[in-house]
Formats: structure tokens, C-alpha cells, sequence
């Protein structure tokens, strides 16, 4: 199990103390059953959620964050900074990153895409029993003309 990394363990003295390593919540998003309750609740938000692993793919998309991309595109096992940005390489300032780095949650304010939109993204990371980093979750929400303006004012300082 350990090779498999179904369990890992964490040193305490000369004693080792076993957990699984695998999150539930992370397998519930992993596995594509449509009328899964989290997932659901996910959809049924107004903003952009999505699951990243450690490996930066998408592993998982809400409805909200798929309906900025054409219904043929596939994301979900992309990078997510080429998915999302067409990107060779992390996006500078990247939450999931940051929050990767520091262990907490990490929010983000996109200055604009190709429409002129912006865009708040919040990354935490997800832990298994262990306290491991196994994922993260992103919430992507695209702030309205009064951010906008309130950006603007704060460059202007």
C-alpha cells in the first residue's frame, strides 16, 4: 500500500504513525459520477471552481468555470496553464503556486483577458489525514465593472 501510495507515514521519534493518503473528497471529484452531491453543490454556484493537482492538471471543472471555454475543448487532465492561458510555462503569480508554497490560501486578482474581464481566482490546497498537500481547489470569479474601477483607482494611488 505504501508503494502504491494508498498510506504514507510521518515520523514521530523512533515511531512511525500510518494514515491513508488518498482524500475522499479528491476521489469524489476523480470519479465522474454525475449526480455526486459535492459536485452538484459545485454546479450550482455562480463562480468558476475547479480541482488542481499537484502536477498543476485540472482534475476537475465546474459547470460555471467550463462555460468560459467552447463545448468541444477538453480541460479536464490539461495543465492547467496551458488549458487556461495557453501558457509553456506557470502563469507569473500563479495562486495555486503560492499557495503550494506557503501552505495557505492564496488570492489573486487577473488584471484582464482578451475581453477586457477581470478575474479574482482564491487557490487552497487540499490535505489528506496527514496534513499532505494532495490538491487544490480554485474559485475563479469574474468581477464586475464596479472592480473594475476600484482596481483602476488603486493603480492610480
Amino acid at each position: 500500500l505504501y508503494a502504491k501510495r494508498q498510506i504514507n507515514f510521518k515520523q514521530t521519534g523512533m515511531a512511525k504513525v500510518w494514515f491513508i493518503s488518498k482524500s475522499p473528497l479528491l476521489e469524489l471529484f476523480k470519479n465522474n459520477v454525475s449526480n455526486d452531491l459535492f459536485k452538484s453543490l459545485f454546479n450550482i454556484m455562480g463562480v468558476g471552481i475547479d480541482i488542481i493537482g499537484p502536477d498543476l492538471r485540472i482534475i476537475w471543472a465546474n459547470k460555471h468555470q467550463l462555460s468560459y471555454f467552447p463545448k468541444n475543448r477538453k480541460i479536464i487532465g490539461e495543465i492547467c496553464y496551458k488549458a487556461y492561458n495557453n501558457r509553456d510555462i506557470p502563469c507569473e503569480n500563479c495562486p495555486v503556486l503560492k499557495a503550494r508554497k506557503t501552505g495557505h490560501t492564496v488570492a489573486y486578482h487577473i488584471p484582464g483577458d482578451l475581453n477586457g474581464n477581470m478575474f479574482q481566482v482564491v487557490a487552497s490546497p487540499l490535505r489528506n489525514d496527514g496534513g499532505e498537500i494532495i490538491a487544490f481547489i480554485e474559485i475563479i470569479q469574474k468581477l464586475d465593472s464596479t472592480h473594475k474601477k476600484v482596481k483602476v483607482i488603486e493603480e492610480e494611488l
